[in-house]
């Protein structure tokens, strides 16, 4: 599966989660803010089995898994759902 926001995408194999794009707001979820050309390995999703879903705003990304619903990227309005805006 691929799942596309603003300048990002981000894809489920069966080797892993990948994500690649513009990062300005940590987005593609790997530990850091650099725009990346090339798909990079998101290690927080080490069984990508576990996944529902994933959804992607114009910033942000939303998973669904079976353990919970994570999130990450820009939080601006409060978007992650985490109960702040930081």
């Amino acid at each position: 599966s691929i799942f596309c926001g603003s300048y990002f995408c981000i894809a489920i194999t069966k080797n892993g989660v990948f994500s690649w794009g513009e990062n300005y707001w940590g987005q593609l979820g790997i530990g850091n803010f650099e725009n990346q050309n090339t798909p990079q390995k998101i290690d927080f999703f080490s069984n990508p089995k576990e996944i529902i879903s994933i959804h992607c705003g114009d910033d942000f990304c939303i998973a669904i898994t079976t353990q919970g619903i994570f999130s990450w990227g820009k939080n601006a309005y409060g978007q992650l759902g985490i109960g702040n805006n930081e």
